[in-house]
C-alpha cells in the first residue's frame, strides 16, 4: 500500500469518469481545458503500488503551461495498461493480479508512463477502528464540539473532540448502554448506524448516507465483533494533503484533492475518502465533495484533518485573462522582488511607483511618525539623485524618533507596562529602557527574541525577565 503522493490537479467538474476492469480507457467527454500546446504533462504519482484487495490509488495527469497555469487534464487522456493487473475505474487503479506493469498516459500528442507493482491482491484486510471507523465517524463530523467531541458531550453521548482519545472512544461505543450503540447479533439496529442514518430520531440530522463507503466500513467492523484493534495497528507518521497549493482560473477551475496517511510499518493508504477537509473561505474556494472549485478571486486555505493531524494546502484564484509585461521596473530590494512574484502569481498588476511628495510624507510617518519640514521637503523634490530615497530612509533610521515611535509599538506587544503587586514602575521603566537600547543599536529582531525568551535573573539586572513577571498564566506568555 505504498505509491509517491499525488499531486495539483484542475479537473472538470462535469465530465463523466472512464472505468474499465483493464487495457485500454478513451478520453472521457469533457468541457475544454485549459492547456497550451506547449504545456508539460506530469503525472502523480510518479509510481504506484497496490497491496491487498481493499488498496486502491488515484492517479491524475497534469498538464504545466508555461504562463505557470496548470490543467487537470487526466479525463481528456488515453489510459492504457501494458498487462491487465489493475482494474480502472474513476480515474483510479484497483488490484487485480500480482506483477509489474506500466500506466501509459496519452494527451495531446504527448505521453507519459507511471509503473505499477501489484501485491497479494487476495488479501482482504480486516476493517479497524483505529484507522477506518474513527475516521469515518470523524468525516461525519460525530466528533465535533458542536456535536458529541463537546466537553459533556450531546444527548447522553461522549466522543472525544476530532478522535484524540480513541481508547475511550471504543470503550464509550461499545460498553455503555449494554450493546445498544454497538448491536453485535444484529449490525444494522446498532444506534451508530441507526442515529447516524437518520433512521432513528437524532438531533445532529443525517451524517451517514445509507449504503455509503463510511456506513459499510461501520456495518462490516461491527459484524466482525467490533474487535479492539487500536494496540495492533501501525502507529500513524503523518498525512500529505495534495496539492500543497493550487492556482484555480476565478469562476472555472477545480481542484481534486488527495490525502495519504504514512504509518510505522512503511506502508500508506489513500485516505482521502475518510479526511474530513475545511476550506477557510468557501467564497473563495468551495468544496464539493473531495474538489474545491474555484469562486471569487483571492486566497484561501484548504485544512484536512484525519487522525490526530491536521496539514493544509493554500489556494489562490486568479482572473481568466493573463497579464501584460510588468509595468513597474525590477525592485532590488528581495523583499520587493518577493512581493511582485506574489503578485504575478496572482495576476494582479503592481501599483505605479509614487511620486517624490507621495513617498516622502508616507516614508517619514511610517519610520518616525513625524511629517518632514517645509525645508526638508524642498530639499528633497531639489535633489536629482538617483539614490535620493534610499539615502533619506537611511537618515530616518538614525533618527532618535524611530527608535522613540518603534519601542513604544513593540512595547506593547512585549507587555511592558506595570501591574500592581507583578511589575513595578522602576522595574517597568528598565525594560521599556532595555528594549529601545535594542532598536536604537539596530539588533536584529531575532536576537531580540533570543534574549526575551531566554532571559533569567533579577527584573533589575536582567529587565526582559519582566515579560514572564506581566503575564503569570502560561498559555497567555506562550500565546504572547
Amino acid at each position: 500500500m505504498s505509491c509517491a503522493l499525488g499531486a495539483l490537479v484542475l479537473a472538470d467538474p462535469g465530465a463523466p469518469a472512464p472505468s474499465a476492469t483493464s487495457g485500454e480507457v478513451a478520453p472521457a467527454t469533457s468541457a475544454s481545458v485549459a492547456a497550451s500546446a506547449s504545456a508539460v504533462l506530469v503525472a502523480y504519482p510518479a509510481s504506484v503500488a497496490l497491496e491487498g484487495a481493499r488498496d486502491r490509488q488515484g492517479v491524475v495527469l497534469l498538464a504545466q503551461n508555461p504562463d505557470g497555469s496548470t490543467a487537470d487534464v487526466t479525463t481528456q487522456a488515453t489510459w492504457r495498461l501494458t498487462k491487465p493487473l489493475a482494474r480502472i475505474e474513476a480515474q483510479t487503479l484497483f488490484p487485480l493480479q500480482a506483477g509489474t506493469t506500466t500506466l501509459e498516459l496519452s494527451y495531446g500528442g504527448q505521453s507519459i508512463s507511471v509503473p505499477v507493482l501489484v501485491r497479494d491482491p487476495e488479501h482482504q484486510r480486516d476493517v479497524t477502528f483505529g484507522h477506518d471507523v474513527l475516521p469515518a465517524l470523524t468525516r461525519a463530523g460525530c466528533n465535533t464540539g458542536s456535536c458529541h467531541g463537546a466537553s459533556r458531550g450531546k444527548e447522553g453521548f461522549r466522543l472525544s473532540l476530532f478522535g484524540y482519545d480513541p481508547q475511550g472512544d471504543y470503550q464509550r461505543l461499545t460498553r455503555e448502554l449494554s450493546g445498544r450503540r454497538v448491536d453485535l447479533s444484529a449490525a444494522l439496529e446498532s444506534l451508530l448506524l441507526a442515529k447516524g442514518t437518520g433512521a432513528v430520531r437524532h438531533g445532529g440530522g443525517q451524517r451517514i448516507e445509507p449504503q455509503s463507503e463510511s456506513y459499510r466500513v461501520i456495518e462490516e467492523w461491527i459484524a466482525g465483533g467490533a474487535p479492539a484493534d487500536l494496540n495492533k495497528l501501525p502507529k500513524l507518521l503523518g498525512i500529505e494533503l495534495s496539492p500543497p497549493a493550487a492556482v484555480l482560473l476565478e469562476g472555472e477551475g477545480t481542484q481534486r484533492i488527495v490525502v495519504r496517511a504514512r504509518y510505522a510499518d512503511g506502508t500508506d493508504r489513500d485516505v482521502t475518502r475518510f479526511t474530513t477537509l475545511i476550506p477557510t473561505d468557501a467564497r473563495t474556494a468551495r468544496l464539493e465533495g473531495e474538489r474545491v472549485i474555484a469562486g471569487v478571486r483571492g486566497e484561501a486555505w484548504l485544512m484536512a484533518r484525519y487522525g490526530e493531524f491536521t496539514v493544509a494546502s493554500a489556494f489562490s484564484v486568479v482572473p481568466r485573462e493573463p497579464l501584460g509585461p510588468a509595468t513597474a521596473p525590477p525592485s532590488e530590494h528581495w523583499i520587493d522582488r518577493l512581493v511582485d512574484e506574489k503578485l504575478r502569481a496572482l495576476r494582479i498588476d503592481a501599483s505605479p511607483i509614487c511620486d517624490d511628495e507621495t513617498f516622502l510624507r508616507r516614508v517619514t510617518l511610517d519610520l518616525s511618525g513625524r511629517l518632514p519640514t517645509a525645508a526638508e521637503a524642498r530639499a528633497f523634490l531639489a535633489d536629482s539623485e538617483p539614490d535620493k530615497r534610499t539615502r533619506w530612509i537611511d537618515a530616518e533610521l538614525q533618527r532618535k524618533e524611530f527608535a522613540e515611535l518603534w519601542v513604544q509599538k513593540w512595547a506593547e506587544r512585549l507587555l511592558v507596562k506595570s501591574v500592581q503587586n507583578q511589575v513595578s514602575r522602576k522595574a517597568a521603566l528598565r525594560y521599556f529602557a532595555w528594549l529601545e537600547e535594542r532598536i536604537a543599536g539596530n539588533v536584529p529582531l531575532d536576537q531580540i527574541v533570543r534574549d526575551l525568551l531566554t532571559a533569567q535573573g533579577g527584573v533589575f539586572e536582567s529587565p526582559a525577565v519582566n515579560f514572564y513577571q506581566a503575564e503569570r498564566d502560561g498559555l497567555k506568555v506562550a500565546e504572547n
